[in-house]
């Protein structure tokens, strides 16, 4: 007979919370990925801001997608208690790191960019990280099948 392991209620807490930050983040990529100029300029965003963020190539856009998108299909994985959240937060901090480091690496991003911009992506990895950490712990002590 198998024993049924008691989750924790802060493990729900937690789960809901990084379900909540990738319906966010997925919002985000629909909201950048849909924005004009127009609407660069209007949310703040300076001219040299709203050009270097119209140019970056095309793929980084499927490198944010898919990003955003496991990130998406691991917390409901979280919320089902499914094992797959684990290597579907993996393939999203993959594509999150060369999303990010992409942008940063290759433009003048690290001048032009605000501050909060860069913040946001350093909040973006660490939390990458943290789910990869959460969904490993939750195997690990058998809350996800």
């Amino acid at each position: 007979m198998t024993e049924k392991v008691k989750i924790p209620s802060w493990y729900w807490v937690i789960t809901i919370i990084l379900l909540l930050w990738n319906i966010t983040g997925l919002a985000s990529f629909i909201m950048s990925a849909m924005a004009t100029k127009a609407d660069l300029m209007d949310s703040g965003y300076t001219e040299a801001q709203s050009d270097l963020m119209l140019s970056l190539p095309f793929w980084t856009k499927y490198m944010y997608l898919i990003a955003t998108s496991t990130g998406l299909i691991a917390a409901i994985g979280l919320v089902a208690k499914k094992r797959f959240a684990l290597p579907f937060f993996i393939i999203s901090l993959i594509f999150a790191a060369i999303h990010h480091l992409y942008i940063y690496a290759t433009t003048e991003a690290l001048s032009v960019m605000p501050s909060m911009d860069k913040g946001m992506s350093i909040l973006v990895i660490s939390i990458c990280i943290l789910q990869i950490l959460f969904s490993r712990s939750a195997k690990d002590k058998g809350w996800l099948n």
